[in-house]
């Protein structure tokens, strides 16, 4: 099964070059979305009323969530305003 992946347009906006495309290359590496499969350290995120998930790519992290449904991944809002799910 294979996702859409929709990038809020700022994600990339104020990285240096070599973040961006390791951040680039992590998020198309998410053909599997879900935690213990594919490549990338992925983790469920624990208290979350709708269920969430982060990637980590170096000392950065990607906020997704899985709409099994649509086949898509989305974005998270801004870790400022990540603070209720």
């Amino acid at each position: 099964m294979t996702f859409n992946i929709l990038v809020l347009p700022d994600l990339l906006k104020n990285l240096p070059p070599n973040f961006k495309d390791n951040i680039k290359a992590a998020i198309k590496e998410l053909i599997i979305p879900f935690p213990g499969t594919g490549k990338g350290e992925k983790k469920e995120i624990k208290g979350a009323n709708n269920v969430a998930y982060r990637l980590r790519v170096g000392s950065f992290r990607i906020f997704y969530r899985i709409d099994k449904d649509n086949r898509r991944l989305s974005q998270n809002s801004p870790k400022s305003t990540n603070y209720h799910f």
